[in-house]
């Protein structure tokens, strides 16, 4: 560079700093206000040097000279360097060691980039200017007069930065090549990603300072910005009483506290259901650690191409350093092609954050490469003991009081709900319950409807969901079966009590699931009894087509099953399978492969209706078909037979609805006496009879019943006397 004379640089140096101070900056104004007051005086002189002399910089592009200028700026001269630069440099020196001093847990934001960072001095002269255009409008100006550029958006450039460093530095340390390394903390973090204009050299490179970076040296919240569309932030909070998993969370912070102090990074995946309390988990470690958290959904990046993941992958590294949060994303993909794609953008982030938290429902570990270590956590299912809980804490945090109708211990006895699903059946019941002054009250009609709106499942072709239209003043039992009924329903309600309060829970070797055997002749009411007990239990019901699920392929049939049951975990339904004989029927001695087929189905099914923490109805025309071992796995077994005389008559009065005209001389006791039929045949009966008065516009009469009752047994091959079939 050519030797200025005539310009008193010496002055301009002490115009701007005086005596030097060598104490710790008292604030972040006074920090910035003396950094900036160098940049001020650096593009002072470059422009002093500008006035005096015509550019002399040949390897910058955009140089607006005139012919003779251009000219004169070819000429041999002798260069050499600034003659203040010993000044200049002590300047930037004893900045540097102010920002640099002092107590490191209060250290002022410039200060702590620079011991954070290791930036080399070209480095960091580059992030100060990228600062002062964004701090102030009048570097836009003088950024566009010092890189010859009349017009645009003025943002300094590495050729600006390497101009301004040579005042100070030698020609290697002001070189810019290291400005436009990707992997330098540099471009991670304090500065964003800025295309290079086409056509232009790379001493044109825009330096753009980072949203999180400006935002930290001002001290204020940058928020999510376009980040919102993908992420979430959780403030680290108070350490709760942690209502089950304890010992997960415990092995959790033994994870974080080794892999931080001892620089192992990784992945750490937690396996579990939708809303089974990963990201509960999650925050108990934030609040444990005194970190903040951010969590990011794989499906919303990874969908349609919306997002430039690079762009994506820049922003979370930048927010987890700047934020100090930990870094969680959720919703892992399961499909194998899905999984590569996950697996290669936390191996990008990996290249900044050291340890990254993943969650899902399965892990393949075969997709992570031994090079991303990986700790498997499983977080299983919460009990019933643990899901009262949740109902009790997340009722408090949304200021919920329950009716006196409501009773937790039924409410987890008869649902099978996450964590996430209790949260979310009271956040939906809350727009719906009434605001007193203790709070929002809800009913227990409310929170069941919300459950089943949770629980909504789909099984695809094969189940049906039925509508329980008969209540237990429809349904004719003998006394010894409703009983038995009735202490299905009451296992139902009350097992949470027995299993956890009354501790029975831990010797139950078979789970907590409830099975049902219908059995009797077709007709009876088997799955009417099937539907009485889920309106009286507030459940759905499906009825399993087992058309639909068996397969003359070997596996197949377990495949489909195994669907079934996946579906129905969190469904709260009734699996009702009605003429199941197919599946459940007696097991065979094996003397081919198709025996051995057979039974391995049916060992299956038995496995998974153990395994099954709801209700399963199996209703059977021939009882005997079924082995000994397989009752007594059952939890009860109900004979549904014809009804007797006394029970037929009941059913006689009732089965016209209120709405049918009726003669009123008819005699039903007859009609029970010698109509001996079940439920489903005394149904056709009346229906028949309706439409025979019906064609003459007339009431229904004893006779037309009568007439109906002989049709329906000639139907079935039997003869109608006058004391019953023959």
């Amino acid at each position: 560079m050519m030797e200025q004379t005539g310009i008193d640089y010496e002055g301009l140096i002490r115009l701007y700093f005086g005596e030097p101070e060598d104490t710790p900056f008292p604030d972040r104004e006074a920090e910035w206000r003396c950094w900036s007051r160098f940049v001020d005086l650096l593009c002072a002189i470059r422009l002093m040097q500008k006035e005096a002399d015509p550019p002399e910089d040949l390897d910058r592009i955009g140089c607006l000279l005139s012919d003779s200028a251009l000219s004169l700026s070819l000429e041999p001269r002798e260069t050499g360097r600034f003659p203040e630069w010993k000044r200049l440099r002590a300047v930037f020196s004893g900045l540097l060691k102010r920002s640099g001093e002092g107590d490191p847990e209060a250290m002022l934001p410039l200060g702590s980039l620079l011991s954070e960072g290791g930036l080399e001095p070209v480095e960091w002269m580059a992030f100060l200017l990228s600062l002062c255009v964004q701090k102030s409008r009048k570097y836009e100006r003088v950024f566009g007069v010092l890189q010859e550029q009349a017009e645009g958006i003025i943002m300094p450039t590495a050729g600006l930065v390497r101009d301004l460093c040579v005042l100070f530095m030698t020609e290697d340390e002001a070189s810019p090549a290291i400005l436009l390394d990707p992997d330098s903390f540099l471009n991670r973090f304090l500065l964003s990603p800025v295309r290079i204009p086409e056509g232009l050299s790379l001493l044109s490179k825009p330096l753009a300072v980072s949203t999180e970076a400006y935002a930290m040296v001002e001290g204020a919240d940058p928020g999510l910005g376009e980040m919102a569309a993908y992420a979430e932030e959780f403030s680290r909070g108070e350490e709760a009483d942690y209502i089950c998993h304890e010992a997960l969370l415990e092995e959790l912070i033994e994870t974080y506290v080794g892999s931080a102090g001892f620089g192992e990074g990784g992945i750490v995946f937690l396996e579990g259901e939708k809303g089974a309390g990963k990201s509960f988990l999650m925050e108990q470690l934030c609040a444990a650690s005194g970190m903040n958290l951010m969590t990011v959904s794989f499906s919303s990046i990874a969908g349609g191409g919306r997002f430039d993941q690079d762009a994506v992958a820049a922003a979370i590294i930048r927010r987890c350093y700047f934020r100090k949060e930990l870094l969680y994303f959720r919703d892992f993909p399961t499909e194998p092609q899905e999984i590569r794609a996950a697996v290669d953008f936390i191996r990008r982030i990996r290249t900044s954050v050291n340890l990254v938290f993943a969650g899902g429902r399965t892990c393949r570990k075969e997709s992570f490469p031994g090079d991303l270590k990986l700790h498997l956590l499983h977080v299983p299912d919460a009990g019933m003991k643990a899901q009262k809980q949740f109902w009790q804490l997340f009722r408090e945090e949304l200021d919920i009081v329950f009716e006196e109708d409501v009773d937790s211990a039924q409410l987890v006895s008869k649902y099978n709900l996450t964590p996430g699903m209790i949260r979310d059946t009271l956040l939906c019941s809350r727009l719906h319950g009434e605001i007193t002054e203790e709070g929002v009250l809800v009913g227990q009609k409310l929170i069941e409807r919300e459950i089943r709106a949770q629980s909504m499942q789909s099984f695809g072709e094969c189940a049906t969901k039925l509508e329980p239209a008969f209540t237990w003043a429809d349904l004719q039992l003998s006394k010894e079966s409703a009983e038995e009924l009735m202490k299905a329903m009451n296992r139902v309600r009350y097992r949470s009590v027995v299993n956890d309060e009354y501790g029975f829970g831990k010797k139950l070797p078979y789970g907590n699931g409830v099975a049902v055997v219908l059995y009797g002749p077709p007709g009876t009411g088997k799955t009417m009894a099937a539907q009485v007990l889920a309106r009286e239990l507030g459940l759905d019901i499906y009825r399993i087509d087992l058309s639909q699920i068996e397969s003359k392929y070997i596996g197949e049939t377990e495949k489909n099953l195994g669907r079934i049951f996946a579906a129905a975990k969190y469904s709260n339904a009734i699996l009702f399978f009605d003429e199941a004989d197919a599946l459940f029927a007696k097991r065979t001695d094996v003397k081919d492969s198709n025996d051995r087929h057979a039974n391995a189905e049916t060992a299956y099914l038995l496995q998974k209706i153990e395994e099954y923490s709801g209700v399963s109805i199996l209703a059977t025309n021939v009882f005997s078909n079924f082995d000994d071992a397989f009752k007594r796995r059952m939890t009860f077994l109900i004979p549904v037979r014809w009804p007797e005389e006394e029970d037929r008559l009941k059913l006689w009065k009732k089965i016209f609805p209120p709405e049918t005209p009726l003669e009123e001389d008819i005699d039903f006791r007859y009609i029970a006496k010698i109509g001996e039929m079940p439920g489903s045949g005394i149904k056709n009966v009346a229906v028949a009879a309706a439409y025979r008065a019906v064609r003459e516009k007339r009431p229904v009469s004893e006779g037309d019943i009568l007439a109906a009752l002989e049709d329906e047994y000639q139907k079935n091959g039997l003869t109608l006397g006058r004391s019953g079939a023959t």
